[in-house]
């Protein structure tokens, strides 16, 4: 008919590449984003873990020994929803060690547990790169 207009929309095969598109762009940035957010609350623990050794060092500058220190947190972040849980174990008068153990949110981590010690030494889960 030639005054017949055609409707305004989307035909079927116009939304279905639609939808492929969206898609593909989903599958890529979803993997990427969650990455992104693990590394974020490991960087969170991370500065944790260096303020409370922080701590330790001035505690142990003022009375000579760490016995008696306590945790200035217990998870991380401080407040909110927890994603690590910080701890010092093993606590004697000459040597400490400041932990950050994943909660279950967060053991898609390949680091685990995050370490520092007394000495400035830092250790994660074997063979895994870019943890500190």
């Amino acid at each position: 008919m030639p005054g017949r207009r055609r409707s305004g929309g989307f035909t079927l095969i116009e939304l279905m590449i639609a939808c492929v598109v969206v898609g593909v762009l989903s599958a890529i940035a979803y993997p990427s984003y969650t990455q992104h957010v693990l590394k974020s609350h490991r960087s969170t623990a991370k500065a944790i873990l260096s303020e409370q050794a922080q701590y330790m060092e001035r505690y142990y500058t003022s009375r000579g020994n760490y016995e008696g220190a306590k945790e200035l947190v217990t998870q991380s972040p401080k407040t909110g929803e927890a994603r690590y849980t910080i701890k010092i174990d093993p606590l004697t008068a000459t040597t400490y060690t400041v932990t950050a153990t994943p909660l279950l949110k967060q053991l898609k981590d390949d680091c685990g547990t995050l370490k520092l010690e007394h000495t400035g030494a830092t250790s994660a889960k074997e063979n895994v790169a870019n943890c500190w």
